[in-house]
């Protein structure tokens, strides 16, 4: 069974509230909080409530930098084909 139907067969009364609580391992406040949200937003508001991460955490892409692929070794072999080291 989905977390998301266990509060819907508490709604039914088909389990307690607190069976339902346990059997998806939250507290009984959180299963309050979502026995609410249910309440008031119906079968939408318990879809998971995590959204993206803050600007805090976030990673900013790379910046393109003139010559950042550039590899200077001191090989002795040719890596092109046109005869160049």
């Amino acid at each position: 069974m989905k977390p998301q139907d266990v509060p819907l067969k508490a709604m039914a009364k088909k389990i307690t509230w607190w069976d339902a609580a346990e059997s998806i391992g939250v507290t009984d406040r959180t299963m309050r909080r979502r026995r609410e949200r249910l309440e008031r937003d119906g079968y939408a508001g318990l879809a998971a409530r995590r959204g993206r991460r803050g600007p805090h955490r976030r990673r900013r892409p790379r910046r393109p930098l003139p010559g950042m692929l550039l590899h200077i070794d001191g090989s002795k072999h040719r890596w092109f084909q046109d005869g160049r080291w």
